[in-house]
């Protein structure tokens, strides 16, 4: 089998995919914030629209879609979370408590507050870049 080599160029993700989907990594407060308002939005856009739902609507396969939309969100709201909390010095297993009512948006919230370390930590370097 001839073995043809992938450009670096390739090899990359776009910092959206990073932002989004990756756990490793730092990200400052100046990210996070407004990350977590448009996820907040976008998961408020998708709870209304399903709850304006029929019943006709709901037994089709829209709500599949949907449903899968909100997956996507629900892990998207904790890679953010998860990156966050490396960046105050903390492991990403805290995150948990993002799906968990008003307990999530507490966390979020002090999250979003808390001054992240200064300089390099054992989660990675600078915030806001993906790691390589």
């Amino acid at each position: 089998m001839i073995d043809v080599p992938i450009p670096t160029s390739a090899k990359r993700r776009s910092p959206i995919t990073w932002l989004l989907f990756s756990l490793k990594g730092r990200i400052s407060r100046s990210i996070y914030w407004p990350a977590y308002i448009a996820l907040l939005s976008l998961n408020f856009a998708l709870y209304f629209q399903l709850m304006s739902m029929t019943e006709e609507e709901l037994a089709g396969s829209m709500v599949f879609v949907l449903l899968f939309a909100g997956a996507g969100l629900l892990l998207a709201n904790i890679a953010i979370a998860v990156k966050r909390l490396h960046d105050i010095g903390y492991g990403g297993f805290l995150a948990i408590a993002v799906p968990i009512p008003f307990v999530g948006l507490a966390f979020s919230i002090w999250v979003g507050l808390v001054q992240g370390t200064a300089g390099p930590n054992r989660y990675g370097g600078a915030p806001d870049m993906p790691p390589r």
